[in-house]
């Protein structure tokens, strides 16, 4: 039981804490939050919280895998340059809306997408698994790394969640954030698209 709690615990503090710095999902969170309510941003959250928990199941269990085959995470990466980049442009140009008439599946949705489209989830979690296997803090085995995607899901969910009832309390004080988010998300995606294909070629020389 010890084991199991620690498993949990431990993915719990490194997926809050990993996902409290500045993002495109933590601010979509607070974006949906701010202009759609808190139900929204929970079904955003939780769209983005299943799609890393098999991401992080992935890193994981087929480190190994990924390892011996770094063309198939390469091509992943190639992939999602013009797709991330094309939706900064949309959220950057994207005209700020008051209205709530996007329903439930809408936020839910954009959550399944923005979240593969993050390419730093795998890697991430690649490398905290590695770190945690060699200091023994992570059984390499079915049960655990479940136990271990569990406590990803929830220490993910309760961070996006903070973001999106600071974001919405403080909106409710400086109403300028709702003018201005939607374009910080586009300039983050297309910087974030710009960085990685500025990495991919800097690695091909």
């Amino acid at each position: 039981m010890l084991e199991i709690l620690s498993h949990v615990g431990l993915a719990f503090l490194v997926s809050y804490i990993g996902s409290l710095p500045f993002g495109v999902l933590n601010l979509t969170t607070v974006d949906i939050a701010i202009h759609k309510g808190m139900l929204k941003a929970f079904w955003f959250a939780l769209a983005v919280v299943l799609v890393e928990s098999i991401q992080a199941f992935i890193a994981l269990f087929f480190s190994g895998f990924l390892t011996e085959n770094p063309q198939i995470e390469a091509g992943i990466e190639i992939a999602i340059i013009p797709i991330m980049f094309f939706i900064g442009v949309y959220y950057f140009r994207k005209k700020p809306n008051k209205e709530k008439h996007a329903d439930d599946f809408s936020s839910f949705g954009k959550g399944i997408i923005l979240s593969i489209l993050n390419p730093l989830a795998i890697p991430f979690w690649f490398f905290w698994g590695t770190i945690f296997t060699v200091q023994k803090l992570l059984i390499p085995s079915l049960f655990y790394i479940l136990c271990f995607v569990l406590g990803v899901v929830v220490g993910s969910l309760c961070a996006l969640m903070t973001y999106a009832y600071i974001g919405k309390l403080i909106a409710t004080r400086l109403q300028l954030i709702n003018k201005w988010i939607d374009k910080i998300i586009g300039v983050i995606l297309m910087g974030l698209a710009l960085a990685q294909l500025i990495r991919l070629v800097v690695q091909g020389l």
